[in-house]
């Protein structure tokens, strides 16, 4: 599936554990998409991957890019071993370390099974790529 905002992806990965079973969830966004409800509505473009976790349909889920989110998302990838979270600001500090972004990527897909959804969100990219994305965000991921 291609297009729409995060809302639409729970019913195609509702769809993909039907059909493929076991597999984790490559998450490349700004935000990590774990509020139990956004403005009241539990399944928002926000709640995303909250309500694919609380369904138990992945069996883990990497966050990519994430540089925007709450103290109760915070609190929750803290406290659920099933979340692998690299941070905008962890990659960067990876990369000033002296690692290559070869290894960076190898630890990102570490944490993944051999069976992955990929979830991409414009705004997980540096706005200057995608300048046209509804919830820009400073940084991201780049071509640089």
């Amino acid at each position: 599936m291609l297009g729409g905002d995060h809302s639409t992806s729970l019913g195609a990965i509702r769809a993909h554990k039907e059909h493929y079973g076991d597999f984790g969830v490559l998450h490349i966004d700004a935000h990590a998409d774990l509020r139990p409800a956004y403005e009241g509505f539990k399944y928002s473009h926000a709640s995303v991957m909250y309500n694919v976790l609380k369904e138990n349909l992945a069996s883990s889920l990497t966050l990519v890019g994430l540089r925007d989110y709450c103290h109760q998302e915070a609190d929750l990838i803290a406290s659920d071993n099933r979340i692998n979270a690299f941070t905008d600001r962890g990659i960067s500090k990876a990369l000033f370390a002296g690692q290559t972004w070869n290894q960076v990527c190898r630890g990102m897909v570490n944490t993944l099974p051999d069976h992955v959804y990929l979830s991409v969100d414009m705004d997980g990219f540096d706005p200057s790529l995608c300048p046209n994305t509804g919830t820009p965000v400073p940084g991201g991921l780049s071509m640089a």
